[in-house]
């Protein structure tokens, strides 16, 4: 009974993972314009090395906007000059790989919906753990 029950347990905890990791991005929901508030760190890890103040500030009033055509527009107003704020993005399952325009080869970075719904999207950048929050702007 135990081994019959375990097994179970297994299959189970199998099927929610391979839906979790087959979820996709409904992209209707992902065009239009996003105003950056935070950065968190996921499971409430401490920010002793202030990285997460530091770069709240570096991206507070920034803008991202996905449109139609595959573009992703950043302003960010505290950006350093000759930073990239235009690039070509695509979507795969719950994975957004986006890509400078001005350099359109190599290899794209990586970033992975946490959580999008008409209101908010939650983010977070392969390479850097924080999850950032996003708000709609109304259209």
């Amino acid at each position: 009974m135990y081994k019959k029950h375990h097994l179970l347990s297994l299959v189970f905890c199998l099927a929610l993972s391979l839906l979790h990791a087959q979820s996709k991005i409904d992209q209707s929901l992902l065009i239009g314009k996003w105003r950056f508030i935070k950065f968190d760190w996921p499971n409430y890890v401490p920010d002793t090395a202030s990285i997460i103040k530091r770069s709240n500030n570096q991206f507070k009033d920034a803008i991202f906007e996905f449109t139609k055509d595959k573009h992703l527009n950043i302003q960010n107003p505290k950006a350093p000059k000759g930073s990239y704020s235009k690039f070509t993005y695509a979507v795969k399952n719950d994975k957004i790989s986006f890509k400078p325009v001005a350099v359109p080869t190599g290899k794209p970075d990586i970033m992975e919906v946490d959580f999008l719904n008409y209101v908010y999207l939650k983010i977070y950048i392969q390479g850097f753990e924080p999850v950032a929050t996003f708000r709609r702007l109304s259209d």
